[in-house]
């Protein structure tokens, strides 16, 4: 027999071959009955020795009808080898699989080694589905009509799904195969099918309950983000993947919950990532990623971020990695040796499910407790429990409101009458008939002219109402991008016809979308764009709230005021706690940062500013740095929100350079202030990088110098910050806005002078930035001491003074004004003429291309010594100053019972 011959011949080729060429024909290579892969390989040699030895000669010899059998055959042989070498080891029937039934909702779980073919064959709705599927009733839907579909009855089948690889086993192109056969008009072999479940992906359960648990779930509702966003990192601190940034607890001992990150998903930022399609899609394929990995690997997404639609963001080693590099750098040793040193440091809980990341590297975890996100400690378990009981019942009576949003006009318009009445005043549409240049009005007999404002003026005045007999509802009016509540109709009109409205500054991206829109629920008329609109929803909550809990004073500010010697020995305590902190540090730390930026930017200098630099922070206070790239500290170049978010990208790339100096580079280029947060290592200080102007430096040198003037400011202040601290207020208060308050305080008592007075006694030209006069500090210190009263009493008296002053200061009519060491009446503000002429700085301000106006409609308002327009306290809300005033009160009364 030649060597063609043996080539042909059937009997010269093993049965089983044959019936492994079968199994790989049909799919069927995962059942229980696999062959050893040792005889495969064996199996394979053979054929390649055939092939590479008398086998080659015997093509080489081929005929032509006998080239045209063999061409084909082995171009398919070449598919086969290219798919198997990529399928080799990567294997999906390795792992645990997780699917859904859209009938029942059901998850199936399937073992690793079993067949999903085999195995879901066994669930009572598989007939009914796959019949279904031959019958055609299931037909291809939109991403839309898929969404409200899913979001009804979990997840579903439609044609196109049926031919995802990406839900095959093996990830072979079937469907390349499929349209092969159609086209060449072949029947498919006998038992063959192109049959896929599109089944929802979902994370081990042990991952999902700890870092997505179903109370975070719940924050969906409040952002139109299809994927969870908020990942519980541990006890006490929290992660948005969508915007990355950490939420964290005031108190590291209290545990993070739904509500502290309520607050972030209603914030501009979330919503704005919400809608960006980039960061969406990074979201998505995070999630998609880390579904597909086992168990120890989908622990370890707690120390990734999503960075790109393709890479990630490693926490733990400051790095970027892209997604097919993801296990790799798992397993690499650095990241492994970061892991192993949280293991080593008995610093388990500063991430959940350390013990599963262990387990990767052979670190024996039995004697470790899972971290369970549901338990609590002994201590707060009875709390937790009442707590419960209390929400539990008062939940019986709270029904949840849907709000919902109307346009006040048409859009496009109609040109009608509807284009003129707002959809509050739609009852009244019937009444008005177009007579040419009027409106007649049937129910009074009288034309009104065919304006927005005529309109409403007649539908609103006595005689509409009572000749229509239609009642209309009391309405709640805001203009959201100016923070300006009106209170009817009139002033509503008057806000947009005057020129004091802010948000025709706005940016022309979001003026396009601003439109008037109407809450039918509960009766508000809202000006702005779908951010607005989020934002009401999110502070209307339910119907019915819970009633804020009344302060008390904390054992915590009691042990602070225990007597008066303790108050004096915690005052000297603060104050050598901040004359320890290393000076040379900050200095290193500030030079260096200069030095490293200054290689590309050459016009470097950075200015520190803050607690750090003003003597009121610690050893733990972050470094505040203005880094002027060139002559930006006056603020009069470059202030423009394009060239600043530019600074901050290249900031970043010229640190990352330095990874051996520096670690957790974080960027936030949209906030109103673009910053760049970094961590020095060999001083280990955080600091955070500004480029805009130097307005802040010099407000620092501003404490500073009413530290050197009446030096009891500085304890006074110390001791204030920690009590602030103890009221948890400091979420509402800036350390900024209180040192503030007592620099106010001091100037009203004569301890201190105004700004004012301290330009008077330096008459040199001070620096202007950007637009705000400053101080240039030339006479000395030794004159300025002598224009306040000299303190030298203990701190005592002056705590109850500042406590019994903000007690019972008039915060509805009155403004802390440090410009002039006096208050100054809020309606001032509402007609800039009348304000004092040491503020034509603001006026003149008023009347520039990019006014901004004082928040003089904010409850609280404290107005910066320079920058005339900024209220250091507007996100100050009602209860949170009720709560201030009412702790001021307490330690006040608390204050006169100590000895």
């Amino acid at each position: 027999m030649d060597d063609k011959e043996m080539l042909n011949s059937e009997n010269n080729v093993p049965e089983d071959i044959h019936v492994i060429i079968n199994r790989l024909e049909n799919g069927d290579y995962h059942s229980s009955n696999n062959i050893p892969v040792r005889e495969v390989v064996e199996k394979v040699s053979e054929f390649s020795n055939l092939l590479n030895g008398k086998g080659r000669l015997a093509l080489l010899h081929a005929n032509a009808s006998e080239s045209q059998e063999l061409v084909p055959l082995m171009l398919s042989l070449k598919k086969n080898i290219k798919n198997t070498l990529l399928e080799i080891g990567q294997s999906q029937i390795k792992k645990i699989r997780n699917y859904v039934c859209p009938k029942c909702g059901e998850i199936i779980k399937i073992p690793p080694y079993v067949d999903n073919w085999t195995y879901i064959q066994d669930h009572e709705h598989f007939e009914e589905l796959y019949v279904n599927f031959l019958e055609g009733s299931m037909t291809v839907s939109t991403d839309m009509e898929k969404e409200s579909r899913a979001s009804i009855s979990g997840e579903y089948l439609d044609e196109s799904d049926l031919l995802d690889n990406e839900h095959t086993d093996s990830g072979i192109d079937y469907e390349e195969g499929v349209h092969e056969a159609l086209s060449a008009d072949e029947e498919e072999p006998l038992g063959s099918n192109t049959f896929r479940f599109n089944f929802k992906p979902q994370y081990d359960p042990v991952v999902e309950s700890t870092l997505y648990p179903d109370s975070f779930k719940s924050l969906k509702k409040f952002d139109s983000c299809q994927y969870i966003c908020i990942q519980k990192v541990n006890s006490y601190r929290a992660f948005c993947l969508l915007c990355c940034c950490d939420l964290v607890t005031k108190n590291a001992a209290k545990r993070i919950s739904v509500k502290h990150c309520v607050n972030h998903v209603l914030g501009q930022r979330h919503t704005k990532a919400c809608i960006d399609e980039l960061s969406s899609r990074a979201l998505e394929n995070y999630h998609q990623l880390f579904w597909n990995l086992e168990l120890p690997y989908q622990a370890h997404q707690v120390y990734f971020t999503p960075k790109t639609a393709t890479s990630l963001e490693c926490r733990l080693c400051c790095a970027t990695v892209q997604h097919k590099n993801l296990i790799e750098h798992v397993q690499g040793k650095m990241h492994k040796n970061i892991i192993l040193d949280l293991f080593n440091s008995k610093n388990l809980s500063e991430y959940y499910l350390l013990e599963h990341h262990l387990s990767m590297y052979g670190i024996n975890t039995e004697k470790l407790k899972p971290k369970d996100s549901t338990k609590e400690t002994p201590e707060k378990k009875p709390r937790e429990r009442r707590r419960k009981s209390r929400s539990t019942s008062r939940n019986e009576d709270v029904v949840e409101v849907e709000h919902v949003f109307v346009r006040a006009f048409p859009y496009p318009p109609t040109n009608t009458s509807t284009d003129l009445i707002p959809n509050r005043y739609a009852a009244h549409i019937k009444f008005f008939k177009d007579r040419g240049t009027y409106f007649g009005c049937d129910a009074c007999k009288f034309n009104v002219k065919k304006t927005r404002a005529d309109l409403k003026n007649h539908i609103l005045s006595e005689r509409h109402q009572k000749s229509s007999q239609i009642k209309t509802p009391a309405y709640k009016y805001l203009c959201e991008p100016c923070q300006h509540i009106l209170k009817d109709e009139n002033d509503w009109d008057k806000h947009f016809s005057g020129n004091q409205h802010r948000h025709s500054k706005q940016p022309q991206s979001r003026m396009d979308k601003f439109a008037e829109y109407e809450c039918t629920t509960c009766n508000h008329v809202i000006f702005g764009d779908e951010i607005s609109t989020t934002r009401h929803k999110t502070k209307a909550g339910v119907g019915k709230r819970e009633k804020p809990s009344e302060p008390k004073l904390t054992d915590e500010i009691k042990n602070l005021f225990k007597n008066t010697e303790d108050i004096e020995e915690e005052c000297e305590r603060l104050m050598a706690n901040n004359t320890l902190m290393s000076i040379q540090k900050t200095k290193d730390c500030t030079k260096r940062i200069e030095e490293v930026l200054a290689t590309v930017l050459d016009q470097c200098k950075a200015y520190p500013f803050g607690s750090r630099e003003s003597g009121l922070g610690n050893d733990k206070s972050d470094l505040d740095l203005y880094i002027d790239v060139g002559g930006m500290y006056y603020g009069d170049k470059n202030q423009d929100a394009l060239f600043q978010a530019h600074i901050v990208k290249q900031v970043e790339s010229i640190l990352s350079k330095h990874r051996t100096e520096f670690s957790k580079i974080i960027t936030v280029p949209g906030a109103r202030t673009p910053i760049v947060k970094v961590h020095h290592i060999s001083t280990g200080i955080d600091c955070d990088l500004s480029f805009r102007h130097g307005l802040s430096v010099e407000n620092t040198k501003f404490l500073k110098k009413c530290l050197e003037i009446q030096p009891i400011t500085q304890p006074l202040i110390l001791i204030l910050k920690k009590w602030l601290q103890f009221t948890q207020m400091s979420e509402h208060i800036t350390t900024y806005a209180l040192a503030t308050l007592v620099i106010f305080y001091l100037q009203v008592n004569g301890y201190l002078l105004s700004v004012k007075q301290l330009n008077e006694l330096n008459p040199e030209p001070a620096p202007v930035i950007s637009g705000w006069k400053t101080i240039q500090y030339t006479a000395p210190l030794e004159v300025m001491k002598s224009q306040v009263i000299q303190y030298s009493g203990s701190v005592v008296p002056l705590l109850k003074g500042f406590f019994k002053y903000y007690a019972s200061f008039n915060y509805f009519d009155d403004t802390v004004c440090p410009l002039l060491g006096c208050t100054i009446q809020r309606k001032l503000f509402e007609d800039p003429r009348k304000l004092p002429p040491e503020m034509k700085s603001y006026v003149k301000q008023l009347r520039g291309e990019e006014p901004e106006e004082f928040r003089h409609l904010s409850p609280f308002r404290i107005q910066d010594p320079f920058d005339l327009s900024h209220n250091l306290t507007k996100a100050c809300q009602g209860v949170s100053l009720t709560a201030f005033k009412k702790y001021c009160n307490l330690t006040y009364e608390y204050l006169c019972k100590i000895e």
